[in-house]
């Protein structure tokens, strides 16, 4: 499970890093252009709020993982530590 979470929030952060880009360029070309930005894309902020919200939850998610794994795997080791 923790590797699915790695693998998410890496993707994640592709996609996030990838729609910032093309969403500046997009909002840069518009305004060169002397277009307003809001007809283009009326929920443009809402949809950019969605694609970072969702890296921040995944990146806090794949942090969690990783604490509790880590926080186990160091149990376990005691454990097999006091047995021996």
């Amino acid at each position: 499970m923790w590797i699915l979470s790695v693998i998410a929030t890496t993707a994640s952060a592709v996609i996030t890093w990838w729609w910032n880009t093309v969403d500046g360029a997009t909002i840069d070309r518009t305004d060169q252009a002397g277009w307003d930005g809001a007809e283009l894309l009326p929920a443009q902020n809402l949809i950019w709020v969605a694609v970072n919200t969702q890296f921040f939850v995944l990146l806090a998610t794949s942090i969690l993982t990783t604490v509790l794994v880590v926080r186990y795997l160091r149990s376990q080791s005691r454990e097999r530590a006091f047995v021996h």
